[in-house]
């Protein structure tokens, strides 16, 4: 049996007002990045089939936002906040069927 080992590769980007210092800033962006979630995506690829040794987020400044990438973002989270109910939604069902 054939062990491989590899990376997933996420581009996360996070729009946020500036805070009174850059540690504020940055914890900010991170604060949806909680071990909650984190636990549920490794959990996701475990299930899959796939053992995961870690999973961490680190998100870096890059200057300041364009109004064009604000929109973006917003609008990504808006149809994702749409999709994860209805994953949830679907999930739910099934496990009532069960």
């Amino acid at each position: 049996m054939e062990l491989f080992k590899g990376q997933i590769v996420l581009e996360l980007f996070a729009a946020v007002n500036s805070q009174e210092n850059e540690r504020a800033t940055k914890n900010l962006a991170h604060e949806g990045l909680s071990s909650e979630l984190l636990d549920e995506l490794k959990n996701l690829i475990e299930a899959k089939g796939y053992y995961v040794k870690s999973i961490a987020a680190d998100l870096n400044s890059t200057g300041n936002a364009t109004a064009q990438q604000v929109k973006i973002i917003d609008d990504t989270i808006k149809q994702a906040k749409y999709n994860d109910d209805f994953i949830r939604g679907k999930v739910i069902r099934t496990r009532i069927q069960i």
